[in-house]
């Protein structure tokens, strides 16, 4: 909301002999020869004119703008440092007038009167709280940071300028220093029910699901009819796996809001982390049913489809939330991942790769890749996006099997054994890992680490039959017939078991 100083000015009345009231005419601005004349030509001496002219600047007006020199000219003549605040003011607010009548979305215009009302006054800290916001309002996030920390310079116990400036930390994902001023603007403001809302949702997005749930609770408790906190809230406990709690807040979203939409669709997220895709379906599709065209609708009804390996429906709500908006890169890597099921490849490929080009810094995406060039044989490109991939996120264990799977294709067992110890380090419970590790000290002859890691392989998936198949060669190789026998003849119970 912007700000401004409101003055409620009377007419000037005079009475005629008619008994009639009469408004006195409006008078022109003052000139700057007008106010060096008035001071030069005194009669009633320099305190009094002074006096005088700051009244009438603010009937009046000046029809001057001022600078140094001109300040320095109207001192010389006997102007008060009250007077030339005076000025200041009044130039300052007729630009912000100016500026307030700017179209609504028209930002430039507002800037450009908020920044020639700066330029006389530069302290006011109504001036740079009103430019920062339209800054904030155009995308300007820099400029508005710093008109907002310029205005607390002046003004430093405004809850309201923390509060934005800390908005827009949150848009340029600086969480912490928005958090920072959020805990100030609370000190300063603590019945403003908005600052925990703003500060739960930094909170949230630094994974910080306690402490966004205690600022959520605060606000909701201040606000309780607001579906908006206990929406917000349980998707806080929806990210701690906290299903029950999270279920009770979207219910209660959706009693205050009925056509909610988002609370819908957060529902139907319960039901699929809950393995009840039927129930979240039906979530899904009542949330479309309000909006047609709501985008976290599509996109998640589209990603439980593909988890029910119904990919012709998944294809068609990722191409319709893709049309409604072309620009969000994870949206592109779910239907990558579409294409890749059916196994049309190249398009999976195309997919991965522009939502790489919309962000390059996802792990996921080029992990993604990678096992679509695989899938392709193309060894080289899928070692490039295995690699690039760990550089992005080291704990990620998928690319480092991956990556290790790919050098055993091409007999780089020394590489590939690397992968697969370090993907073994951060996922120790990986059965497949042991398996293919197992497979790459036979490979090497040697024999005993291949029957330990197939063996530990084995104890995690008792029904992994390649792990089998590796260990009975080793035992072969190590001469052990009766064990091998066994072994292979486990594998080919397990593999007919498997059998459609």
């Amino acid at each position: 909301m912007l700000r401004g100083a409101v003055t409620c000015l009377v007419p000037l009345m005079i009475f005629i002999s008619t008994g009639v009231p009469q408004t006195v005419r409006e008078l022109e601005p003052l000139t700057l020869d007008d106010m060096t004349q008035s001071l030069i030509n005194t009669k009633a001496g320099l305190a009094v004119t002074n006096r005088v002219l700051i009244k009438q600047v603010s009937e009046r007006g000046v029809a001057f703008s001022i600078n140094a020199t001109v300040e320095q000219s109207l001192r010389s003549a006997g102007a008060s440092s009250e007077l030339i605040t005076s000025i200041r003011d009044t130039i300052s607010r007729s630009f912000s007038k100016k500026a307030d009548e700017c179209g609504k979305e028209d930002f430039a215009c507002q800037i450009s009167n908020y920044t020639k009302a700066l330029e006389v006054r530069p302290d006011d800290a109504i001036v740079l709280y009103n430019r920062g916001l339209s800054r904030q309002n155009s995308g300007e996030y820099d400029g508005a940071i710093s008109d907002y920390s310029e205005a607390l310079k002046f003004d430093p116990k405004d809850a309201d300028t923390y509060a934005n400036r800390g908005t827009v930390y949150q848009h340029k994902n600086e969480f912490a220093l928005a958090v920072k001023d959020f805990d100030q603007a609370i000190l300063l403001a603590p019945g403003d029910a908005s600052n925990y809302f703003h500060r739960a949702a930094a909170r949230y997005d630094t994974a910080d699901y306690d402490l966004a749930i205690k600022d959520y609770s605060k606000y909701v408790a201040m606000k309780p009819g607001d579906a908006d906190g206990f929406n917000n809230r349980g998707e806080a406990y929806f990210q701690k796996s906290s299903y029950d709690a999270a279920m009770k807040d979207f219910n209660k979203a959706i009693s205050l809001r009925p056509d909610f939409v988002q609370s819908y669709v957060n529902r139907g997220r319960v039901y699929s982390a809950t393995d009840r895709i039927d129930l979240a379906m039906r979530e899904f599709d009542a949330a479309l049913k309000i909006d047609p065209k709501d985008e976290y609708a599509l996109h998640n009804r589209a990603y439980a489809l593909f988890g029910l390996k119904k990919y012709d429906r998944s294809l068609v709500d990722y191409n319709a939330v893709i049309d409604l908006d072309p620009k969000i890169a994870v949206r592109y890597t779910d239907r990558g991942q579409v294409f890749h099921a059916f196994g049309n490849y190249a398009r999976a490929i195309a997919d991965f790769t522009k939502s790489i080009e919309l962000d390059p810094k996802v792990a996921a995406t080029y992990y993604f890749r990678a096992d679509s060039y695989l899938a392709t044989k193309d060894y080289e490109q899928a070692l490039l996006d295995y690699s690039k991939s760990i550089a992005l996120d080291a704990s990620d264990t998928d690319s480092y099997f991956g990556r290790g799977y790919v050098l055993t294709e091409i007999e780089d067992y020394e590489n590939a054994l690397k992968d697969y110890s370090k993907g073994i380090q951060l996922s120790p419970k990986n059965s497949d890992a042991y398996t293919n590790r197992g497979f790459i000290y036979l490979r090497l002859k040697r024999y005993a680490e291949s029957i330990a890691d197939t063996s530990q392989a084995i104890k995690l998936n008792p029904k992994d039959a390649t792990a089998f198949v590796n260990r009975a060669a080793a035992f072969e190789a190590t001469g052990d017939s009766k064990r091998a026998e066994s072994d292979q003849k486990k594998a080919a119970e397990l593999e007919a078991a498997a059998k459609p």
